[in-house]
Parts: C-alpha cells; sequence; structure tokens
C-alpha cells in the first residue's frame, strides 16, 4: 500500500500528497487521515474531497502519526488497492435513532468484505448506540478498527468525511475486502475500587456507591496523587486517574473523565451504565508501552496471510499522549511490525473488537491493526 505525509497541513500539501499517492495505478481507494488543527477551512476540505477520483474516507482528528512520530499539524494519506464501499450514518447525535434500520437501509445485502473502518464524530452521544447496532449487522466474522474524530474541546464541529463531504454528527463507515488483524491493550491498573454506578445517565455518571461520583473520585485522587483539584484544571489530574469498567475475562474498558459538574457528577468520554462497576486506576509510562507492546504481538499473530504490501494502522489515544508526553516516541517505537510502514491517528476514543467479540469504545487505549491487501 501506498502512504504519504504531508507535514504542512495546508490544502496545498494535501494535494501534493494525493498526487503522489494517486499517480500509482494500482490505487482504488483513500483512506486520508488530518489533524484538526491543519490550516484549512471546512469549504476549501469539502471543494478537495468532491475532486478525488476514487472513493475516500476518513476524519479530523487531534494528531496524525506517521512512523515514530505523532504531529500536531499533517495529513496522512493511504491508498488501498481494493475500492471500499463507502457509507455516512446520520443519527448520533440522537440516542433514540434507529441505527438497525439505518444500516439495513445503506447497506442492503449485508456487509461485503471483512473489514470495517469505523470513523465518528466524537462528541456525538449515540456512538455506542450506532457501534452496537453495526456489531449486530455485519457480525463477529468482520474485522473492524477505527477511532473518534473532532477536538479536544469537544465543540461539535464537522469532523469526518468522505468523498461526498464533511460531516458533523455522523459516523463514516468503509468497508473492505482487505485483511486486517487488531490488538487492544490500555496498561491501566487498579488504584481504588470496584465501585458500583448506581446512577448515571449516557456519559455521566452521576453516584458511586450511592455517594455523588466526583466526591468518591475525589477522596481517592487526591489522597493518591497528593494535589488537589481546587488547584488545578480538572483533567490536568483526572487525566492520569480514568476509570476501568469491568469484562470478563479480558482487559477493562477505560472511561476517561473529562470534567466534574455542580451537582458533583462526572462526565466521561463514552457510556457509562448503571450498575457497572469501575475501578479508579491509574498507570506508568512503563505499563502503558508494555501494554502497547502486548497489542502489537496480539495483531502480529492473528494476522492470516502475508503482510507484504501491507502497513500497521495505529490508533493512539489523545488522552494517552498528553500522559505519555516525552515517552510517546518510545510506545510508538515499541509498537512497530518489522517491514511495515507505521501511520495512524491521535483519537477521541479508539473503536476495536478483540477477539471477535463485542464491538467497543474505548479511550485511554492503543489499538494496533495490520492491514494488507
Amino acid at each position: 500500500m501506498m502512504v504519504d505525509l504531508d507535514r504542512t497541513g495546508t490544502l496545498d500539501g494535501l494535494q501534493a500528497a494525493l498526487g503522489r499517492v494517486l499517480q500509482h495505478p494500482e490505487v482504488r481507494g483513500l483512506q486520508i487521515l488530518a489533524s484538526i488543527n491543519n490550516p484549512w477551512s471546512a469549504a476549501e476540505l469539502e471543494t478537495a474531497l468532491k475532486q478525488l477520483p476514487v472513493p475516500a474516507f476518513g476524519g479530523l482528528f487531534p494528531g496524525v502519526i506517521f512512523e515514530e512520530q505523532a504531529y500536531d499539524v499533517g495529513t496522512v494519506v493511504v491508498g488501498l488497492p481494493t475500492e471500499p464501499l463507502v457509507r455516512v450514518i446520520g443519527g448520533l447525535e440522537d440516542t433514540g435513532t434507529d441505527f438497525k434500520a439505518a444500516l439495513a437501509s445503506a447497506l442492503p445485502e449485508g456487509c461485503p468484505g471483512r473489514t470495517a473502518f469505523v470513523y465518528v464524530d466524537c462528541t456525538a452521544s449515540a456512538v455506542e448506540n450506532f457501534l452496537a447496532a453495526l456489531f449486530e449487522h455485519c457480525g463477529p466474522e468482520y474485522t473492524y478498527i477505527g477511532g473518534g474524530a473532532g477536538a479536544l474541546d469537544f465543540v461539535p464541529r464537522p469532523c469526518v468525511f468522505t468523498h461526498e463531504g464533511l460531516f458533523q454528527g455522523r459516523g463514516v463507515l468503509a468497508v473492505t475486502d482487505m485483511t486486517c488483524s487488531v490488538g487492544v491493550s490500555h496498561g491501566w491498573r487498579s488504584l481504588a475500587g470496584p465501585f458500583l454506578i448506581t446512577e448515571a445517565s449516557g456519559h455521566l455518571v452521576k453516584t458511586l456507591n450511592w455517594r455523588p461520583a466526583f466526591e468518591v473520585y475525589r477522596e481517592v485522587v487526591e489522597a493518591h496523587s497528593e494535589k488537589s483539584f481546587d488547584e488545578m484544571p480538572f483533567y490536568d489530574l483526572s487525566k492520569f486517574y480514568p476509570f476501568v469498567l469491568g469484562r470478563v475475562g479480558t482487559e477493562g474498558v477505560v472511561r476517561d473523565p473529562v470534567n466534574n459538574t455542580p451537582d458533583g457528577s462526572l462526565l466521561c468520554v463514552g457510556d457509562m451504565p448503571v450498575n457497572s462497576l469501575v475501578d479508579i486506576v491509574t498507570g506508568t509510562p512503563y505499563s502503558m508501552i508494555r501494554a502497547a507492546t502486548r497489542a502489537a504481538t496480539t495483531a502480529m499473530e492473528g494476522f492470516e496471510g502475508e503482510r507484504a504490501d501491507g502497513i500497521t494502522l495505529l490508533m493512539e489515544c489523545i488522552s494517552r499522549s498528553l500522559c505519555l508526553a516525552e515517552s510517546l516516541p518510545r510506545e510508538l517505537e515499541a509498537v512497530r511490525v518489522p517491514g511495515l510502514p507505521q501511520v495512524g491517528v491521535l483519537t477521541i476514543g479508539e473503536i476495536a473488537s478483540r477477539d471477535k467479540n463485542y464491538l467497543e469504545f474505548f479511550n485511554k487505549t492503543t489499538v494496533v491493526g495490520i492491514l494488507a491487501p
């Protein structure tokens, strides 16, 4: 597969990268991964997308990855050797959307191929409803990989796209017959818990063990960190102390608390179901890098077929990268698959299915995909 990086983040730079990839006649589709910090307008990007000669899909993210470096500005272009079937699914801003009907309309004959790329607007409230319906529609034999697009300010804006345009509050689905294997791991370890979620609504956890969620969370975090939420912005401290929702027989799913509310609730990235058990966790660069290495090993061991002409596709959580700080290049080096180019994005939520099981929306997690024709 052909890959290219434009480090300028400009429209001219994007056009140049597209030209270098599209000059190869075997390219039948494009995956475009761009930084939301790029200095182009939405109208300029949409015009460029609509002029593409092949189907395309992708999103705008807090950063992009090329080889062992992450970039705040820039665009990665991946030329696909098979033509993807690209669909836009609306209604992700509404938890009442009938995604079963939407997917039946978008893919009336089921899901062709073997691999699905899934990119969603991270600010949408019904992402997990959509993923559940997608898994039911396409089934467990599919391999899924993708992530949440948008910006860290969580202001809704157009952030996912296809060759038809740029969209807000929607999901982009691209299905192909390419081979893909994924590994998923996070490396966060329990500090306190489990706690029972006794009241919650969507992304908002209101009470833990029948007490205000922030009250419980604050006691644990301030005691361990020896710092106070009164003396610093909430996320400057909370990013080091996420929740983990328990899962039977596998590593739990991280939920990132990004803010507290006046009534003592905590706003998280992703659903917090009532009656779930959660731990408050913490980690170190060492534990996170070890986990990322396990994810890469899982992807390599699970890949069936030849990896020649393949790539490593990495979904690395932006908040994970903030915790790793100067250790991030070490993690990107640790997940390198020998002989394959490495590309990816810094996401706000990672999408993958583990061991052909339920399709999940992760936080603070590394998803490593090996993709080949």
